[in-house]
């Protein structure tokens, strides 16, 4: 009997099916009608203006975060976060790069100082970015990239840290967190790895503020402050405004409060979801996916009956109003036809890639 080859899928392709089968479709299957087909991966990205994307900003954050945790440890990384946003958006503005490199560095320093060296005396890192394949089922293999992995000094037990960046956590946060694929996939994936019992996973919070467009930059202490008479102070008070500052790290430093840099992180602490919920979520994706994938060789068989076999969720084409409508839109409802002014063929970022702290035989 031939072998097949099991259907191979990502955590964001997980979700974007659950948000929207059709948004999936052109997300990771569509193929772009002027790009040769043998050059492509399947699947369509928005042509848009050099910006700093939430995935570029998540890329360096993490990778400033693992820089300085290995610093901690002994160990140099030769990386400099301001050659790298160079690299990935060299038409961005001197000016906004030098805000992006000062407010990942301060973030970085701010919460190894209030988090990262009190965790550092419980936890010994393992490995950094590194990726593996899980194998839910014979049929069903999903790609693996945890921020962080770390082992108790105490007891040996190994803990998922994760970094999200946020504009404020709301109060909901850990609960749908809890509840979240990631969560659920992260726990049982490396618990089938290293056959251990995990403490479970942790979610660091980072909170980054919101663009000011006035300004023109992230509104947070990180770069910003709040004018109130002669004074400048951190957080807002009645009759003050924003302003930008324009502070070497040393003098940010000693204007910040340390009450203020605590307010910048927040954590979920350790999550460990029940075994039970864990195989149930674990089991439904595999369902899911296997009927997905049956359902897309239907579609690439017949492409006319695209429509008829995947749905469309209209309550997510325009949830955030028209200025966030999704990008698929006009594909979707008004058969427009993908070009190369407005959409690029899916780049896969799931390369074999992996940075380790240090040996592990069990990880």
């Amino acid at each position: 009997m031939m072998a097949v080859a099991p259907i191979q899928i990502s955590r964001s392709a997980v979700v974007t099916r659950k948000l929207c089968p059709m948004k999936r479709w052109w997300s990771y299957h569509a193929l772009h009608p002027e790009v040769p087909v043998e050059t492509q991966v399947g699947g369509l990205t928005p042509v848009q203006p050099p910006a700093v994307t939430a995935i570029l900003r998540g890329q360096w954050i993490h990778r400033a975060m693992q820089q300085a945790i290995s610093l901690t440890m002994g160990q140099s990384d030769p990386w400099s976060l301001s050659d790298q946003i160079q690299t990935d958006i060299p038409t961005l503005s001197p000016i906004i790069q030098n805000d992006w490199d000062t407010l990942i560095r301060r973030l970085v320093w701010s919460w190894m100082l209030v988090r990262g060296h009190n965790l550092l005396t419980r936890f010994q890192p393992i490995s950094a970015e590194q990726e593996w394949i899980w194998s839910l089922h014979p049929l069903v293999a999903q790609s693996m990239r945890m921020d962080q992995i770390w082992r108790e000094r105490r007891t040996g037990q190994l803990l998922i840290l994760d970094f999200k960046t946020l504009s404020r956590p709301d109060a909901n946060w850990t609960q749908r967190i809890m509840m979240s694929d990631q969560t659920h996939s992260y726990v049982q994936a490396l618990t089938e790895r290293t056959q251990e019992h995990l403490l479970g996973i942790q979610y660091e919070g980072l909170l980054i503020g919101t663009m000011d467009i006035d300004l023109g930059c992230q509104k947070s202490p990180y770069l910003t402050a709040y004018q109130r008479g002669e004074s400048l102070i951190p957080t807002y008070s009645s009759g003050s405004r924003v302003v930008r500052t324009d502070w070497d790290d040393a003098t940010w430093q000693a204007w910040i409060p340390r009450s203020v840099l605590d307010s910048l992180f927040c954590t979920t602490d350790i999550i460990h979801p029940s075994s039970n919920q864990l195989l149930q979520t674990k089991a439904a994706t595999v369902t899911a996916e296997i009927h997905w994938a049956s359902l897309v060789a239907e579609v690439e068989a017949a492409p006319e009956k695209r429509e008829a076999l995947i749905e469309r969720n209209a309550d997510a084409c325009l949830k955030f109003g028209w200025g966030h409508a999704c990008p698929y839109l006009q594909l979707c409802w008004y058969n427009s036809i993908p070009d190369c002014d407005t959409f690029m063929p899916r780049v896969d970022h799931h390369v074999n890639d992996k940075t380790t702290y240090v040996t592990d035989g069990s990880d």
